[in-house]
This record gives C-alpha cells, structure tokens and sequence, in this order.
C-alpha cells in the first residue's frame, strides 16, 4: 500500500456555503444539486450573517496558517486564503487530519475573535483529498496556486 505525501484541506468561512445553494451538495455520498427552498431554509438556521473575510483578515488567517504549520513540522506546499473559504496544501506529518485541520481552524478562529469577529469563523467540517504520489500532490498545488477569488 502506498503511503500517503501530502494532503489538500478545504473548509468554508461560516454561512458561506449552504445546501441547496448553487453550488451544490453531498448527502448521504450523493451529490445533490441546486434547492431554492432548502437554501432558504438552511439560511433560516443561521445564528449570524455569513462570515466573509476582508483582505487583512485573509493575511491575518493567512499569517497563522504559516505559523501553525511551522509549530507542527509541516510544510505548506500551497495556499489560498479568500473572502470565504481557505485551500491548503501541505505535506504528510502523520498527525492525524482531523487534528490538523481542527488545529488551523481553531487558531485562526482565535485569531479571528481578537480582530473583530465574534463567534464562528469557520463551517462545520472541511473536505479533505488525499495524495499518494508527486503527480497527483501537484495536480491539488497547482489547482490551489490557480485559484482565484471568484471562483467560489
């Protein structure tokens, strides 16, 4: 069995993506379209307005994202910080994922707190794609360094 290189990690800002937006969805590992009122109703559930980061708040997220991985022994391949969402690509420091992931998440939303906003910074969850090999980490790198704001 292969072992795995390197991880892409993605995880929206709060309210930014909801079921039934235009986007779409996955339920139950099905991928679900656009929904109107299911849109409408997960707005409903919403406890603040969506959370979309100004530019220095992307750096300040940006900045802490380098500075976590630095303090676990990773090493960020790739980096997207936008209005609402983060794209990451790092290498494989056989901490577990979840951990990972949590661990950005909570040291940006600190951080996030001390600048201004309140509360939840982040969606629940985040997606996670694994790479096994040089081709495949690339492939997410250059996806990543590609990305553009609009793009969500």
């Amino acid at each position: 069995m292969s072992r795995m290189i390197g991880y892409m990690l993605t995880w929206p800002t709060y309210g930014s993506w909801l079921q039934g937006g235009e986007k779409g969805y996955t339920k139950h590992g099905k991928r679900c379209g656009e929904d109107a009122r299911l849109l409408r109703a997960n707005r409903k559930f919403l406890q603040k307005p969506a959370v979309k980061l100004t530019d220095e708040q992307k750096l300040l997220v940006q900045n802490e994202i380098y500075k976590t991985a630095q303090s676990i022994g990773q090493e960020i391949l790739s980096l997207a910080v936008c209005s609402n969402h983060v794209h990451i690509v790092v290498t494989n420091n056989d901490e577990p994922i979840e951990k990972v992931a949590q661990r950005y998440k909570r040291n940006t939303t600190y951080l996030m707190n001390n600048s201004g906003i309140t509360g939840k910074v982040w969606a629940t969850g985040y997606d996670k794609r694994y790479s096994y090999d040089n081709n495949d980490l690339q492939v997410r790198i250059e996806y990543v360094n590609q990305h553009h704001e609009d793009s969500w």
